[in-house]
């Protein structure tokens, strides 16, 4: 009996190490892998390249198959030098300590890496060349791969790179890439409220289209860019508080021709049509192609280039995705809200800088009139515009900014430089002007400036159609400060609208007579140092030469009038005998 027992106890005994061990086995867990690519030219490739993660068994580095993950394709590749790709492995097999991550192509696009992380640690090479590349010639036998191991350890992280030529490749064993072996490249599910969408971004193919200034990318639903990527405090909360977000393209896009891939996890807008590029600096960027969650939108033969040299501005292009258009625009006083949010700051006045262009005879003779609306206003909803504004002064000259303040503190729908979307300025008379530039900065309740948007047209002209100055038909220009796109409209008898657009609110209405001001009220001297700083520094060095010159005159003029002195004593006879002379 007690050997029955015995064997009872050994039965359950051996049934408990024996489910232990499968529900060990069977344990599943995420991967969280990243790749570096080689700071070092031509590094990126647009091939289809394979990574595994593996647990090595022994030290000679024959991994066993069963200590590693399956194949992860990576459609594209990974095409910015310098750049980290991330990728999730997703309910995986528990393989246990990772030391070794397998890269493998079978294609003629180099690649080279140079880090690799493992659930948030990063190990480097600790050879003397800190990077690894692997590519296949054209040359080389059906099925060849080169493969790079990198081995990890927190002292000693090696990359070994091989070439393994035509079936040596299927019979290293690891190098496993069939169908069977390679699993999906997952995403690990988005909070609630969130989406994430699939960004794929081409390079022109012409000569330094790439560039390495940051480039900044936001999608929205309209055009009017009022339903755009945010991030919030609590997506699902729809009263929760959210930012405008943006993705970034950290250290730009170098190479030419090549196409950069991401993944967005952001707030869900639902399917987008629309979508800003914006580049702070001078390097160039030109633009190819767009796509967004399969949406393509094609530049066609000839690329969208953009850059900004100016201080506080910035270039963008435009793309509406569905029709495939593409705008470019420059802006000395960028209105992103990227680097500061200063256009939600609440202000009392609105100051309107209109600039007239440098062709001569550009100048506007005629009385300008203009007015100001929302994104939801216009000449047809006019409840959501400004007064009409009618300038006395007119901008009789060509290359020159004319500064207009208007006080807002009573208009219930501008509190804020954002809440002007647009700005219509029109002419009743036969005059041909030109609107090269429209800057709206704001005044706040202290007196402190506030810089706003400006939209350039370059040299845009705006010119009258009809020789009847009755005030009945009219010319201008509707400009756009989100996208800084202009847009001439032309009223009278042979067009679309037989009258002009705004004379119904003027003769509801009336207008407000407004004089030119020289400046936005006060000099503000923040303003003009952020926007002067070559002359800051040259009035810096200045204002040092000038306090040595003076120093130098001083002294002369001291040593002088002790010489004088000294002569003066000597002719009376005086028995002068220095005195203080060692101060001198």
């Amino acid at each position: 009996m007690a050997g029955f027992w015995l064997a009872f106890v050994c039965a359950i005994a051996a049934y408990c190490i024996f489910s232990t061990v499968a529900a060990q086995n069977s344990t599943s867990r995420n991967y969280t892998v990243g790749v570096q690519v080689s700071d070092i030219w031509y590094s990126g490739s647009a091939d289809t390249l394979y990574i595994t993660l593996c647990h090595r068994t022994t030290t000679n580095n024959a991994t066993s198959s069963n200590n590693c993950l399956k194949w992860l394709a990576i459609d594209n590749g990974m095409q910015s030098r310098g750049a980290w790709y991330t990728f999730e492995y997703v309910n995986q097999t528990d393989i246990g300590v990772v030391d070794l991550v397998k890269l493998v192509t079978y294609e003629n696009d180099q690649f080279c890496m140079q880090a690799v992380s493992v659930d948030g640690v990063t190990f480097t090479s600790s050879e003397a060349i800190g990077f690894q590349c692997m590519d296949v010639s054209d040359e080389a036998a059906a099925g060849t791969c080169s493969v790079v191991d990198a081995i990890l350890d927190d002292s000693a992280t090696v990359f070994n790179g091989e070439l393994y030529e035509g079936t040596a490749c299927a019979n290293v064993g690891l190098i496993d890439t069939s169908a069977s072996n390679v699993v999906a490249r997952e995403v690990i599910p988005a909070e609630p409220g969130t989406r994430t969408y699939e960004l794929s971004l081409t390079v022109s193919n012409y000569p330094f289209s790439g560039t390495v200034n940051d480039l900044y990318m936001r999608l929205c639903v309209d055009e009017t860019r009022q339903n755009c990527t945010q991030k919030c405090l609590a997506y699902d909360d729809p009263d929760t508080s959210c930012t405008n977000d943006w993705f970034l393209f950290a250290g730009g896009v170098r190479e030419e021709g090549n196409t950069y891939k991401g993944y967005w996890n952001t707030k869900d807008l639902g399917d987008v049509g629309y979508a800003d590029i914006v580049i702070f600096g001078a390097d160039m960027f030109c633009l190819s192609r767009l796509e967004i969650d399969g949406v393509d939108a094609n530049a066609g033969s000839l690329p969208e280039c953009i850059s900004d040299e100016s201080q506080l501005g910035c270039g963008a292009i435009s793309v509406d995705l569905n029709n495939e258009v593409f705008s470019t625009s420059s802006a000395e006083q960028c209105s992103y809200g990227i680097n500061s949010n200063d256009t939600f700051v609440e202000v009392q006045k609105y100051v309107f800088k209109f600039a007239t262009s440098s062709v001569i005879g550009c100048g506007a003779e005629a009385t300008i009139f203009f007015a100001f609306c929302t994104v939801d206003g216009s000449y047809q909803y006019p409840q959501f515009c400004s007064e009409v504004y009618q300038i006395n002064t007119q901008l009789p000259d060509s290359d020159t900014e004319y500064t207009f303040t208007v006080d807002v503190s009573e208009y219930s729908r501008f509190n804020t430089i954002s809440d002007v979307y647009s700005v219509d300025l029109w002419a009743y008379e036969t005059e041909m002007w030109c609107l090269s530039d429209v800057t709206l900065n704001g005044i706040t309740a202290d007196g402190e400036a506030v810089l706003g948007p400006n939209a350039d047209s370059g040299t845009f002209s705006v010119q009258m159609s009809t020789d009847v100055d009755d005030g009945k038909f009219c010319e201008g220009v509707t400009v756009n400060l989100v996208s800084s796109q202009f847009a001439e409209f032309s009223d009278g008898p042979y067009e679309a609208i037989t009258e002009c657009r705004w004379n119904a609110k003027i003769a509801a209405n009336g207008t407000i007579e407004i004089n030119e001001e020289p400046s936005d009220g006060a000099f503000n001297p923040i303003e003009w140092t952020a926007e002067n700083p070559a002359w800051v520094a040259g009035g810096a060095v200045a204002i040092v030469c000038l306090c040595i010159l003076c120093g130098v005159c001083c002294q002369r003029i001291m040593k002088k009038h002790k010489e004088v002195a000294f002569q003066d004593s000597d002719k009376s006879g005086s028995n002068w005998h220095g005195g203080n002379s060692a101060f001198y």
